[in-house]
């Protein structure tokens, strides 16, 4: 079978919801199914992000548009859709921690040995993680799942308001999200921890999914300068959701050995520290350009 890209959206102004939501969902649905057959041959690491991404996007879509699904159903796809999210564990972050190690050893050459048990460490965990989630993609309750979710998203009575454009759909999950940001941007920054930190990231992901996704639906010149300051300020959070999880593993993996890592813990938190002092001047940046009610200039 040939590996499909992520799908890309081209909808019309006037469809209605359904159409739109079910093309996008069974479209999630079918790519998951496509490139789990890749992620099992672990020839790149990227298939697993990607297989996460269209997982996370969809689940994003549907809470975003939920008050249009029957309830019970709509819960239901949620659930499958995170309980297949969640058989991913933490290989991701154990590849992204391992690609870190590498500069690690050029910044902290005194720690080169400790950072190289390290880095043995982190792949068998990996490894071991990787095996639980390759039995798990081949195995007859994942198609059981992939078969349950296509069913219940393409069966009568999932969609409400069968009749509504998506263009006012859209209106209104704009405006109400937009609310949310502005909660946010109220927030003072400085002192805020990794939990609220976190927050913020799903509410930006959100917004990104509505311009990202559904692009067709908003005014070029708008979404685009939107979209990369998005993307400028998403980085910077994804960043330090990296380095949240590499403290938390230095701190594990020196209880559970006895042996200090405290050099690298002290540069993780440098890095951790930098990387907040950027997200902070970027997140002023997308303050400017996503003003309370510019909803109503930004969808075609």
């Amino acid at each position: 079978m040939e590996k499909e890209k992520k799908p890309v959206y081209l909808f019309k102004k006037g469809m209605v919801l359904e159409d739109v939501l079910k093309t996008f969902l069974l479209n999630e649905i079918r790519f998951l199914l496509n490139i789990s057959l890749f992620v099992t041959q672990d020839k790149d690491i990227e298939d697993l992000h990607d297989f996460r991404v269209v997982n996370r996007r969809s689940r994003g879509v549907l809470k975003l548009f939920r008050r249009y699904t029957d309830k019970e159903k709509s819960a239901e796809v949620l659930k499958l859709l995170k309980e297949i999210f969640e058989a991913t564990g933490h290989i991701r972050d154990y590849d992204i921690f391992l690609k870190y190690i590498f500069d690690y050893k050029q910044k902290l050459p005194q720690m080169e040995e400790n950072l190289h048990i390290l880095q043995r460490y982190i792949s068998e965990k990996r490894d071991q993680e990787f095996l639980r989630l390759k039995s798990f993609l081949e195995s007859d309750l994942f198609k059981h799942k992939i078969t349950r979710l296509l069913d219940v998203v393409n069966g009568e009575g999932f969609f409400l308001k069968k009749d509504l454009f998506f263009s006012e759909a859209i209106k209104n999950i704009l405006k109400k999200n937009m609310k949310k940001l502005d909660d946010l941007f109220g927030t003072d920054l400085k002192d805020a921890n990794d939990f609220h930190i976190h927050k913020i990231r799903i509410e930006l992901k959100k917004i990104r999914y509505l311009f990202d996704i559904f692009k067709s639906f908003f005014k070029k010149k708008y979404y685009r300068k939107i979209l990369e300051a998005l993307k400028n300020v998403q980085d910077l959070l994804g960043k330090n959701q990296d380095l949240v999880f590499q403290l938390n593993f230095v701190k594990n993996y020196e209880k559970a050995t006895s042996k200090s890592l405290k050099d690298l813990f002290e540069f993780i938190i440098k890095q951790k520290q930098e990387n907040m002092a950027e997200f902070i001047s970027r997140y002023e940046e997308l303050k400017d350009i996503l003003p309370k009610n510019k909803h109503r200039r930004l969808l075609k």
